[in-house]
């Protein structure tokens, strides 16, 4: 249904501003606020009888819970304290394959028309979504390069989109952060051993200034 995400979203264009670009451009990142306050609170259409209407924000969260729900993503609980009994966190992926609304919100004009400023080029293509739950005992995610994991060659133009579905305060909950100039090296060869494609914290830290994403935003 064309209303299971806000209209503003294919309507409402964002506009990525010069200054932006360039602290992308030279950073390798950047923090743009994709959804706003009237985004995340307009009321989307729903099956359940007792709330026929719900905000945007608590419907996308809930449709995470579901979706890992229904696909039994949780498991056993551990048989021990230790984190190597644990998941690193819990992640599935390509939900816009399951869901009209995630595929709605990621496939948006908004969303689709910011990759491309970013990119500078007139036409891009989703490669994929994924979902990342993280509890507070699970373990943090490794540093690590996306363009690494994904089946493309080192010039092939590509943006990850992070956005959190739940508030958070410091960078102890789980936010992303960045190796801020690490792009400008391209791929990073320095990997961890024991961990395949990802590179240890004092490595990157001992190369690069880490900076976080700003809390709330997408």
């Amino acid at each position: 249904p064309s209303d299971i995400v806000p209209k503003s979203l294919s309507t409402k264009h964002y506009t990525v501003t010069p200054s932006q670009l360039h602290h992308y451009n030279l950073h390798g990142h950047v923090t743009l606020r994709v959804l706003g306050i009237r985004d995340l609170t307009h009321k989307i259409p729903t099956y359940h009888p007792a709330h026929p209407r719900i905000k945007f924000a608590i419907a996308l969260r809930t449709c995470a819970q579901h979706i890992f729900d229904s696909n039994a993503i949780w498991g056993a609980p551990p048989s021990s304290s230790s984190h190597q009994h644990q998941p690193s966190f819990h992640r599935i992926f390509n939900l816009f394959q399951k869901t009209s609304l995630i595929s709605n919100l990621v496939t948006s004009a908004r969303v689709g028309k910011i990759v491309a400023d970013l990119l500078n080029v007139d036409r891009i293509r989703l490669y994929q979504d994924s979902l990342f739950w993280k509890d507070a005992n699970h373990n943090s995610s490794r540093w690590h390069q996306d363009m690494v994991a994904a089946p493309f060659q080192d010039d092939t133009k590509m943006v990850t989109m992070w956005m959190p579905l739940d508030s958070f305060a410091d960078d102890h909950m789980g936010a992303l952060r960045f190796a801020q100039f690490s792009h400008i090296q391209g791929r990073i060869t320095e990997f961890d051993s024991n961990y395949h494609g990802t590179i240890s914290d004092n490595d990157v830290r001992a190369s690069y200034k880490v900076v976080g994403a700003g809390y709330g935003d997408a």
